[in-house]
């Protein structure tokens, strides 16, 4: 979408997601994430997502999504 037609819901959107980047970062999970409504949708290296395999991972990755104002997470494949 393009900046002249981006609302504050888009741009507040984006701030969540980047706050949620640091936080994954934080966490050794680094990645993009966009914003989709509610969803987070990660887009991770291999390695990374070897590690979302893991059921720890995947519950603190949910529980910082869900901390940021997300209600579910993706991850994108390939």
């Amino acid at each position: 979408m393009s900046a002249m037609f981006a609302s504050s819901a888009d741009s507040d959107a984006r701030k969540k997601a980047d706050r949620l980047v640091a936080a994954l970062v934080g966490m050794s999970v680094p990645g993009l994430v966009e914003p989709r409504g509610t969803l987070a949708v990660l887009r991770v290296s291999a390695d990374v997502m070897a590690r979302l395999g893991e059921p720890g991972v995947r519950r603190q990755v949910l529980a910082l999504a869900k901390a940021h104002g997300f209600s579910h997470v993706a991850v994108e494949l390939g």
